[in-house]
């Protein structure tokens, strides 16, 4: 695998420097979505070799504490990137089916990568119901109400009940 990255590599540093703009609009819209493409299956093969890493330990023979520790420093990227990049492997790996979704996957919304984590299949609830956020929000270390419900929650109508005159 690293000998197809260094010829992959070989291959973007040869078309760095072309120049696009003899590209018509057919040429530029099929390049563009091949490129999309490339970019989504790049970042799920860098997602699972990440996670590889993390399973062999790697950057712990120099001192770091961590893969994702690792990789930020190597790769001069945030350390919340790196975590990021390195939790996506695992849960790929962990639902196959995501994986091979992923690394086809053409981007929405702006994104140029594949989604972040696959989604629950129940939604998150307590003992099994869905329970609306009634009533004002606490805060864990104080039993005082720290704001009361909005005007648009479960437990407050959005228009106020009628006056009663006497």
């Amino acid at each position: 695998m690293s000998t197809t990255t260094a010829q992959m590599r070989d291959l973007a540093d040869a078309v760095a420097d072309a120049s696009v703009w003899s590209m018509d609009p057919a040429e530029a819209g099929a390049t563009l979505v091949e490129l999309t493409r490339l970019a989504a299956q790049v970042s799920e093969l860098q997602a699972r070799v990440a996670a590889h890493a993390d399973t062999i330990h790697v950057g712990q023979d120099v001192g770091a504490s961590s893969t994702a520790n690792w990789l930020a420093h190597q790769t001069k990227t945030t350390r919340a990137a790196a975590y990021g990049a390195v939790r996506l492997g695992h849960d790929l790996e962990a639902h196959a089916s995501t994986r091979r979704r992923s690394a086809g996957w053409v981007g929405g919304c702006g994104r140029s990568s594949p989604p972040r984590k696959p989604t629950p299949t129940k939604p998150r609830s307590c003992n099994g119901r869905k329970r609306p956020r009634c009533g004002p929000a606490r805060s864990r270390w104080s039993t005082t109400a720290t704001a009361p419900p909005t005007a648009g929650s479960p437990c407050r109508p959005t228009t106020p009940p009628p006056s009663r005159r006497c």
